[in-house]
């Protein structure tokens, strides 16, 4: 599951870029980390905002 929301986030523009992940806070953020490790390891920059995280750095991306 993680390989696959990676593959569409890289095939919708992410490659080589910046993306920002909402995290809805519906669990530990287990996945949410997972995916935004996988895309980092593609040269992608992560933001990741919503429940829980600190929502200053995505918001002056």
């Amino acid at each position: 599951m993680i390989w696959e929301i990676v593959k569409e986030v890289l095939r919708l523009g992410g490659k080589g870029g910046r993306v920002k992940l909402l995290d809805v806070a519906a669990g530990s953020g287990f996945f949410t980390e997972r995916i935004k490790r996988k895309l980092e390891e593609r040269g992608v920059k992560v933001d990741v905002y919503g429940a829980g995280h600190n929502t200053k750095h995505a918001e002056e991306a």
